[in-house]
């Protein structure tokens, strides 16, 4: 245990030290368990931010659908129950256990030996190929979860940074710029999808520009309008069903009418369709749902066989009726003409 005075100030310079080689990645890319890389970013964050309920963000600073963040707020949140001074040496303890590890040649090894000296009762097994710097911010290394400098790495490198004209030419310069539009990352989710869930309508109008799906699911079974619907993003989820508007030629599934209803109709997992997802009290997105159930409400309706064949048989007696009284008023003025010839 860490003591006062003197003592406190050697365990803060071990820790300062422990820190300075974890953030220049001194065991290597990707050699470090994922489950010592969770519980040293959530020791540092306990050390540099304090507990997660004292973090007035909330989960509003991370993406509300990124499971490695989600990760990461849970090992923050398993530290939280330790004071800085015990953080700060269990921080040290498992830079010492890397230096242990490395020495044995078990760095960069899956072993249950090495998860089980990392676990310590608190972290998660997380995804691998991250590393924790002394921002407490996270990095995944390329090649770990996609290829390395492969076009599909840089396309949702691009849909994190929000750059636009990046993802453009990604997508132009494509040999199939419809399979790299719809390509998935590590999590089983589509660039549409990323690119929902970073609530910028123009990504996702470069993307369905060149071809992306609107009813792909991810594992959840959740489409890129369940994510947009998830994060709050009016805008994305008045665009999405803009484009399925336009896409007439679309095949429906069984006991759908129109792309935009599957859309609307299509549940998860948990059997929930996107607009159970969406904030009752914001304005923007309800007005964007209502007007997208309106429409195909009305299509729906008039694509009924009953609601056509009575259309039908009623627009046909208009018309006779029409033609009766346009042949009953030829007659009488035939037959007044012939009256009043001499």
């Amino acid at each position: 245990m860490i003591g006062s005075g003197d003592d406190d100030d050697a365990a803060s310079a071990r820790y300062e030290r422990a820190v300075e080689r974890i953030s220049s990645n001194e065991f290597g890319s990707g050699n470090v368990p994922s489950e010592i890389l969770l519980q040293l970013y959530g020791l540092y964050s306990r050390v540099s931010k304090g507990r997660v309920e004292d973090d007035a963000a909330g989960v509003s600073w991370m993406s509300r659908m990124d499971p490695r963040a989600s990760a990461k707020r849970e090992a923050w949140a398993a530290c939280s129950a330790l004071d800085v001074p015990q953080a700060m040496h269990r921080y040290v303890q498992l830079v010492d256990l890397l230096d242990a590890m490395k020495e044995q040649g078990k760095l960069g090894s899956s072993s249950d030996a090495g998860r089980s000296a990392a676990d310590g009762g608190m972290g998660k097994s997380a995804p691998q190929g991250f590393v924790y710097g002394a921002n407490g911010e996270n990095h995944q290394q390329e090649g770990t979860v996609l290829p390395p400098g492969s076009a599909e790495a840089a396309l949702f490198e691009s849909i994190e940074l929000g750059d636009v004209s990046r993802l453009h030419r990604l997508l132009k310069q494509a040999p199939d710029a419809k399979e790299l539009a719809n390509c998935r990352d590590g999590y089983g989710m589509t660039a549409l999808m990323r690119a929902a869930d970073a609530g910028v309508p123009k990504m996702c109008s470069v993307l369905l520009d060149h071809g992306a799906e609107l009813l792909d699911r991810d594992e959840q079974q959740q489409t890129a309008l369940h994510v947009a619907c998830i994060c709050g993003h009016a805008r994305v989820v008045r665009l999405l069903l803009t484009y399925a508007h336009r896409y007439r030629r679309h095949v429906c599934s069984v006991g759908f009418n129109s792309l935009p209803e599957e859309m609307l109709m299509q549940r998860d997992l948990d059997g929930r369709v996107p607009a159970e997802y969406a904030e009752s009290d914001d304005a923007q997105m309800s007005a964007a749902l209502r007007s997208a159930q309106s429409f195909y409400n009305t299509a729906s309706y008039w694509k009924q066989p009953r609601v056509l064949i009575n259309a039908s048989l009623g627009l046909g007696a208009v018309l006779t009726v029409a033609y009766l009284a346009y042949r009953k008023l030829h007659v009488l003025a035939s037959a007044r003409k012939d009256a009043l010839e001499p």
